[in-house]
């Protein structure tokens, strides 16, 4: 049971990820399609968002009971506030950076172990 908990919360976390990031990822792929007033505003939601993820990935990080994974919730917390908080400045690297530290983000949180839960249940 708590091991389908935790799944639970790893999912809905990855789908929170998504939806924060997705905005950011659509632009730095299609830059000329945006103003730079839609910019700012991509840019402004993902800083606003930035403290709800925090809380949300050091809620799972902390999730389990007796475990801490205070470094894998530090790594994707730095890699969040770098994409929050870069300029723009060069587009392609930024593009391919943001993909890539998107990507890491994601296998950060899917790199904390959900616990097998060995006791049989009644039915």
């Amino acid at each position: 049971m708590a091991q389908n908990n935790r799944k639970h919360e790893q999912a809905e976390l990855i789908f929170k990820l998504g939806q924060l990031l997705g905005p950011l990822l659509k632009m730095a792929e299609n830059p000329s399609a945006y103003d730079d007033d839609e910019r700012t505003r991509i840019l402004a939601r993902l800083s606003a968002e930035y403290g709800v993820m925090s809380k949300a990935i050091k809620s799972f990080s902390v999730g389990e009971p007796g475990h801490d994974y205070s470094r894998q919730y530090s790594d994707a917390i730095n890699l969040l506030f770098h994409l929050a908080m870069s300029p723009f400045g060069d587009l392609n690297q930024y593009r391919e950076r943001a993909n890539d530290d998107a990507l890491k983000i994601l296998n950060i949180i899917l790199s904390i172990p959900i616990p097998i839960d060995s006791a049989i249940y009644e039915a």
